[in-house]
């Protein structure tokens, strides 16, 4: 008989952290932490942190990272609300592999941002593949699909991916941007969400799936 499908909403007005699992990209030295705000979260930043230390990538940046506690799945929908400000990039991630001393494994992540500052840069979607090193190769990252769209800085956006076997399909603010197939999958992981170069204000995040339970991670 196959499982149900189970839907779990968060309403970040009340961040609760013990429904969380704190995991870590590499270049970071902590899977950071988040500050209550009234009706979202952000990022906690250290004091007199410098702009290079908030927008770059490594060291001290401006990052944290959750995912859902005892929730593994292969197939489903996930989504969020966020607002950006200055140049952040906050993504989506799912079917998180599970990796050593709290850094994540391989994983797909749904990446909004607005890197627009000083009239030039870059801004829009992008679905990567994160893929761990092993003993053949270094850790890469493999942009699967991107989407050229505009993304208005403090305003509430919304952000979805479906994800069934090797097809990806993605949203934003409720319209269907567009799809992408990866042929070589990976198998069923964690789900959650991140925060990395720069401040974004989350407001929401929900999960819809089939829950495989916590046996892998």
């Amino acid at each position: 008989m196959s499982q149900p499908s189970r839907r779990i909403e968060f309403d970040f007005n009340r961040y609760d952290e013990p429904q969380w699992t704190p995991w870590r990209d590499e270049r970071y030295p902590t899977a950071g932490a988040w500050t209550q705000e009234e009706g979202f979260i952000v990022p906690r930043t250290r004091p007199g942190a410098t702009e290079e230390e908030l927008f770059g990538v490594g060291g001290n940046g401006c990052f944290a990272m959750r995912m859902l506690r005892d929730l593994r799945m292969a197939d489903g929908r996930l989504e969020m609300d966020v607002s950006l400000t200055d140049r952040a990039a906050p993504y989506l991630c799912f079917r998180v592999q599970p990796g050593a001393n709290g850094v994540h494994g391989s994983l797909y992540a749904l990446v909004v941002f607005n890197q627009v500052w000083g009239g030039t840069g870059e801004q829009g979607v992008n679905l990567w593949k994160f893929f761990s090193a092993d003993g053949a190769r270094p850790a890469a990252w493999r942009k699967l699909a991107w989407w050229n769209v505009p993304i208005p800085r403090e305003r509430r956006l919304s952000l979805g991916a479906a994800f069934r076997k090797e097809r990806m399909r993605v949203w934003f603010d409720g319209a269907l941007l567009g799809d992408a197939c990866d042929y070589e999958p990976l198998g069923p992981g964690m789900a959650g969400f991140a925060a990395i170069e720069g401040i974004t204000r989350f407001h929401r995040f929900a999960a819809e799936g089939v829950d495989l339970g916590n046996s892998a991670v």
